[in-house]
């Protein structure tokens, strides 16, 4: 599902090896009982300061709590439901779509319009394929496959299309439903076809065409706006590479560690720094109790209002340690993707609010291409041993994908 016009952008992406997000408003500062000692490189072992060193808050943190975003908040009544869903493991839930309402002031401005179309466009397309995986993963387990295959089309039957103005992309999405709702041999030969019901790249160039087409196209330049897009540039000067010390393939924290990481999350003044730090505490294994209150304190970060380059990341680290605490990571189980799109929808109309406030942001509007772009946790992916949260975790800790899909 990537846009043609992409492949170069993202081909850049890779090689740079590093995400891509706003520039930090100012740069990290560290406390004035900070010696140039304690700043220096630090050796093996890491050893923690004896006491917090908080960084002085930068300018104020951008703050989108508007009347729509307490509205959005509120929105959880699926909540409940979804407890037994994760019980039931088979279960369809593709209409539960959290859209975004273009908001009337939007109207007279095509950028912020197409953005609002092309995030409905693509949770309606994650929500269709997160249903049919689900279909393929019990269709040879079920005793009735045909009342399966009927069930999931009443589901899709339930689909509403209505946050769609743009008549293509509503066509296209059932162009998607009738691919997932085909027999094996029907999509196999539809899948060979020039424009694929399920190829979605065209569509999404024409969502995009209004505010992706100013990116520069040079390695340079995209390196330059991916420099301080890691939750590294958010931590002071003392702290340790966090992927070799704590997150990475080859790190190996300590139970020091993650009390110190813990309570550095806990106490952290800015909202990237404690961005940054609840971006680590959830990519490490931790007791039970400190997860659960981790989890529940970035829950109210997403839902905050407040602008950071790390909503991103700190959202798709969030979903991976839930799915660990709450579901499971094998490709049997029901991934709880409604309270994450819940959170998702948050987050994306702050980055437009952000964008809207700064246009000029072009760091900001890959992020944000990217924080749609992102797929629910399906059951099959290219990890052959569990659901793609497993996979998602590889590629946010073990590979640094900050910006990609």
């Amino acid at each position: 599902m990537i846009m043609k016009t992409q492949q170069l952008l993202l081909t850049l992406l890779t090689l740079a090896g590093v995400g891509c997000s706003p520039t930090p408003q100012a740069e990290k500062q560290q406390d004035e009982t900070t010696t140039n000692e304690e700043t220096k490189t630090l050796s093996e072992p890491f050893v923690w300061p004896d006491s917090l060193y908080l960084t002085k808050p930068d300018a104020p943190t951008e703050s989108y709590l508007d009347k729509t975003l307490r509205y959005y908040s509120g929105d959880t009544a699926i909540f409940a439901k979804e407890k037994s869903y994760i019980e039931d493991r088979l279960v369809f839930v593709a209409h539960y779509t959290p859209t975004i309402a273009l908001p009337k002031e939007w109207n007279g401005k095509p950028m912020m319009r197409q953005m609002v179309e092309y995030y409905n466009f693509m949770v309606l397309a994650h929500a269709v394929e997160t249903d049919v995986d689900t279909y393929w993963r019990y269709e040879d387990e079920v005793e009735d496959a045909v009342a399966l295959r009927k069930d999931l089309k009443d589901e899709y039957g339930k689909i509403s299309l209505n946050s769609l103005k743009d008549g293509k992309a509503k066509a296209k999405i059932n162009d998607i439903i009738h691919w997932a709702l085909s027999d094996d041999d029907t999509r196999n030969a539809m899948d060979t076809l020039p424009n694929s019901p399920r190829d979605i790249s065209e569509m999404i160039g024409q969502l995009t065409d209004d505010w992706m087409n100013e990116l520069p196209n040079d390695r340079l330049e995209i390196e330059m706006l991916a420099s301080r897009a890691m939750p590294q540039s958010y931590l002071l000067a003392w702290v340790p590479d966090i992927y070799e010390h704590f997150v990475g393939k080859e790190s190996h924290p300590t139970e020091t560690d993650q009390q110190e990481i813990f309570k550095r999350f806990m106490a952290a003044e800015s909202f990237d720094e404690k961005a940054a730090w609840g971006y680590v505490a959830l990519g490490m294994k931790m007791p039970f109790e400190m997860t659960d209150m981790i989890l529940r304190e970035v829950e109210a970060m997403l839902s905050s209002g407040c602008y950071s380059p790390l909503l991103d990341p700190l959202w798709r680290a969030y979903r991976i340690q839930y799915n660990d605490m709450h579901s499971c990571p094998s490709t049997y189980c029901y991934s709880p993707n409604l309270r994450y799109n819940h959170f998702r929808r948050m987050i994306a109309y702050v980055t437009m609010r952000h964008i809207e406030a700064h246009p000029e942001d072009l760091q900001a509007r890959l992020q944000y291409y990217f924080m749609v772009a992102h797929t629910n946790i399906v059951r099959f992916n290219p990890y052959p041993y569990g659901n793609s949260s497993a996979y998602e975790f590889m590629r946010l800790y073990w590979s640094q994908d900050i910006v990609d899909y």
